[in-house]
């Protein structure tokens, strides 16, 4: 029994040293694949120009995360990426899509924060306490960052130019993903990843255009 015991116990430390191992391995990969994604992500065209091109935001989103899959398997050989895209791999492109955006709408904001400095009395970002996150990207602050439970999205929802037409490109694309909710329930599914301004009026026009949801009201 001791023996049986004693092996048993060797075989969990060995398994649980596996462990660590391979999320090691997987984390120092996927810092290589981030560097290897942002040095790419800063010679791309400007997004206004770029994004234009594709008709929704998760065709932009995969079209980028192949660029970066096929940039970090050219400069790190030895740490390809192979098969399908992973969860991470999108996630990293729709970040970086979403700081490219930022950069572009808010750039006088985000020299500012990067400063530590106030933001100016005249912008209209004022009143969100906004801050940047660890990957640079405008965050909203609010009284939500004290519930433990909720991730960094929920929590901190990205910021959206409202004007910018990737904002109603996601509007879509959530309008269609979740059965073409209404706009009191679109808006509260974007907010637990995105915050614009007049947050409800935008959602209202998207619906409004929907010709299922118009047929359907017919």
């Amino acid at each position: 029994m001791i023996c049986g015991g004693l092996v048993h116990s060797g075989f969990m430390t060995n398994t649980f040293q596996t462990s660590l191992q391979m999320k090691l391995h997987l984390s120092i990969k996927m810092k290589v694949y981030i560097n290897d994604s942002l040095s790419f992500a800063s010679q791309v065209k400007p997004i206004a120009e770029f994004s234009t091109k594709f008709s929704s935001f998760s065709k932009l989103t995969r079209v980028l995360a192949h660029c970066f899959r096929f940039v970090h398997n050219i400069r790190s050989p030895s740490n390809k990426c192979p098969g399908h895209l992973t969860a991470a791999e999108l996630v990293v492109a729709e970040n970086l899509i979403i700081q490219l955006l930022q950069e572009q709408e808010f750039s006088v904001e985000i020299h500012m924060l990067r400063k530590n400095k106030p933001l100016p009395n005249n912008s209209k970002l004022l009143s969100l306490n906004i801050f940047l996150d660890k990957s640079g990207i405008i965050r909203v602050g609010g009284r939500l960052s004290k519930h433990s439970t909720l991730n960094i999205n929920q929590k901190h929802p990205m910021l959206l130019p409202k004007d910018h037409h990737l904002t109603p490109s996601i509007i879509k694309e959530y309008h269609v993903r979740y059965l073409h909710a209404g706009p009191q329930l679109l808006l509260s599914l974007l907010r637990q990843k995105f915050w614009f301004s007049h947050g409800l009026s935008i959602v209202r026009q998207e619906c409004h255009k929907c010709l299922t949801c118009r047929r359907a009201k017919s």
